[in-house]
């Protein structure tokens, strides 16, 4: 996939927030090699992960909210059929993931644990999530961030946010040492690079390479939509407030032990 989606929800007393990555392969040169024949020349890639877009959710958002704007960004036209959504489970994400799943929504799940390893589980309704140490998860992140392999848009609303989240981990993981990453979702708003944490995660986890290359650095005017249709879901929650009031509770009943 050429796009991914993180979204990291967390509990009433934090934000919930969606970041949204796009891998491009960037020229960086020539190599040779003999194919048992001739000299032979090929062009050398390298893949960059550029954050295109990243967005807080309103802490009213109801979990059904947050669903229809997962759903609704997954089928904008800019990035419709290449995109992978990836969620993070702990708190209320596994409800989320249900009802995607219900509405054909494939999703990769994820649990942010501690350790040092990550593994393939499946809960009481057989969806597969992946547990990943949250030190993977962050050292990935700052790594590819130090190194100029992740690269952040100059025109995001969040940009400066998402830095300064950016450099707080880095402050935890050369200072204080392991017992940070055990209070990361504690201390501090990190919801922003949370979610791209889990981007980077699958960009690491499922490299892929073939993608059009490209320069440019700056937002596609589309692209800045994707995540940021308040009208139409102004309308669609305007349309069905009854709807959503009684299927919040049926939610609960259903899905009340993961929560």
């Amino acid at each position: 996939m050429r796009w991914v989606l993180g979204v990291d929800l967390a509990s009433a007393r934090d934000y919930s927030a969606m970041c949204l990555v796009e891998r491009v392969q960037i020229k960086t040169g020539e190599r040779e090699y003999h194919d048992g024949k001739a000299i032979q020349i090929e062009d050398k890639y390298e893949t960059e992960l550029h954050v295109r877009n990243v967005r807080r959710l309103p802490r009213t958002d109801s979990y059904l909210d947050v669903a229809r704007r997962i759903r609704m960004a997954v089928e904008h036209p800019s990035v419709a059929g290449d995109i992978k959504v990836v969620v993070d489970v702990n708190g209320p994400g596994r409800p989320v993931v249900h009802l995607l799943r219900e509405e054909g929504l494939h999703v990769l799940p994820v649990c942010a644990t501690g350790g040092r390893n990550e593994a393939l589980s499946k809960d009481q309704t057989g969806i597969e999530t992946y547990n990943v140490a949250k030190k993977i998860l962050v050292f990935d992140t700052v790594v590819a961030f130090q190194n100029a392999r992740l690269l952040v848009s100059e025109e995001l609303q969040h940009k400066d946010l998402l830095i300064r989240e950016l450099n707080t981990y880095k402050m935890k993981m050369t200072g204080a040492g392991n017992e940070t990453f055990s209070a990361w979702h504690e201390r501090d708003h990190d919801d922003l690079v949370s979610a791209l944490t889990l981007c980077v995660w699958f960009c690491n986890r499922y490299p892929k390479r073939g993608w059009q290359v490209s320069k440019h650095k700056k937002n596609h005017p589309d692209i800045k939509k994707i995540l940021a249709r308040e009208d139409e879901l102004r309308m669609e929650n305007a349309a069905s407030k009854l709807a959503t009031v009684e299927n919040e509770r049926l939610l609960r009943q259903k899905y009340g032990r993961y929560m």
